[in-house]
């Protein structure tokens, strides 16, 4: 079987401890390729093919799970134009930094997802949030994948067989963190204005986060709304938690087999989402920018958390073919802020709908 194995470390190439030695034994015993994250090269270790997923953006992170995270996203990107996906069977996930990436590929290639564990993060002694964290992580790989393998004591725990769904062909397919039921504040009534008017010309998507207990997928008409549970990981704050419900609307979509023509990105919250399925379903990418972290802070970017949400504005605009926005004003905030061409973004200025006042009755 032609396997991809995807890892964070491998001796001799990239080694932070003794996981590098024990990838390096179990690829040479399995052969296959290996996609190493974090690594910008090409090289050959005993006749085994490694592949790196990319360096990292040079962006401050604040814990291991944001700079997994950032991994993740980094290489779905990349991956497209560096590794020839042909003939590869299974994707093999070596930890939960490899488990994560391994994840979504084998979504999209429609092969099984085997995860590897070598030590669990309560054998490595990690304690506090960001161990409990990494736990949700493990525990969520395992419950996912179609074969877990223990490898220090040889011990297949799960197997089943790899399953995907129909292609499903869309117009456009909207990214956004709001939609009801979860709306807090204009940019979930801006998109829910924009898709109902297109669904009732043409197939429209939205992919979402719901509320616990309110995640269900639905169909109206010619719009569908997928949505996931923004709660399923464990997370360390803000940024780790946008980073996750990115990573679930990706391996969503791909599941789903969702091959939309144009994606429409909604701010930074679906920026990560948006850019890795750009590029891992080859299609266009617009966006709408309803407010910046430039615009927020009045120009002061220090923080590493204000460094990421800028780092990602930036990449959605930059990853954008047009990028969209609400007025003179937000226009010339975007220019500034992002250094983009004059001619990519685009006043569209927000609607009214005069019907919505008819059910009214001015006051006697």
């Amino acid at each position: 079987m032609a396997v991809l194995h995807v890892a964070a470390e491998l001796e001799p190439i990239k080694r932070a401890g003794e996981l590098a030695k024990w990838v390096r034994e179990v690829v040479l015993e399995e052969g296959g390729r290996v996609l190493l994250l974090g690594y910008e090269g090409r090289r050959a270790i005993d006749g085994i093919e490694v592949v790196g997923g990319g360096a990292l953006p040079r962006v401050p992170v604040s814990d291991v799970l944001e700079e997994a995270f950032m991994e993740l996203f980094t290489t779905l990107a990349e991956v497209p134009y560096r590794l020839d996906p042909s003939g590869i069977e299974l994707v093999e996930g070596h930890e939960w930094r490899g488990g994560l990436v391994a994840y979504v590929l084998a979504k999209r290639l429609g092969v099984p997802f085997r995860f590897s564990i070598y030590t669990r993060e309560e054998e490595r002694g990690g304690w506090g949030f960001v161990s409990e964290a990494v736990k949700s992580v493990e525990a969520f790989l395992e419950r996912e994948a179609d074969e877990v393998v223990e490898r220090r004591s040889g011990r297949v725990s799960k197997t089943r067989a790899a399953s995907r769904e129909s292609r499903l062909e869309y117009e456009v397919l909207h990214i956004s963190w709001e939609y009801p039921p979860h709306m807090v504040g204009g940019l979930g009534r801006a998109v829910v204005s924009m898709v109902h008017k297109l669904s009732e010309i043409t197939r429209t998507a939205v992919l979402t986060i719901g509320l616990p207990g309110r995640v269900e997928d639905e169909e109206r008409g010619l719009l569908t709304i997928l949505r996931v549970d923004p709660f399923t990981l464990r997370t360390t704050g803000l940024i780790s938690w946008v980073y996750a419900f990115n990573a679930l609307m990706v391996a969503k979509a791909l599941s789903k087999g969702l091959r939309p023509r144009l994606l429409h990105a909604h701010d930074w919250l679906s920026a990560p989402a948006a850019v890795a399925l750009k590029h891992l379903l080859r299609v266009p990418l617009v966006a709408t920018i309803h407010a910046t972290e430039y615009g927020r802070s009045r120009g002061s970017i220090s923080t590493p958390m204000q460094q990421q949400i800028h780092y990602w504005e930036w990449r959605l605009t930059y990853e954008a073919w047009k990028v969209f926005v609400c007025s003179g004003a937000m226009r010339g905030e975007v220019l500034a802020a992002f250094a983009l061409p004059r001619d990519k973004v685009i006043v569209l200025p927000n609607g009214i709908d005069l019907e919505s006042f008819d059910a009214y009755s001015p006051a006697p």
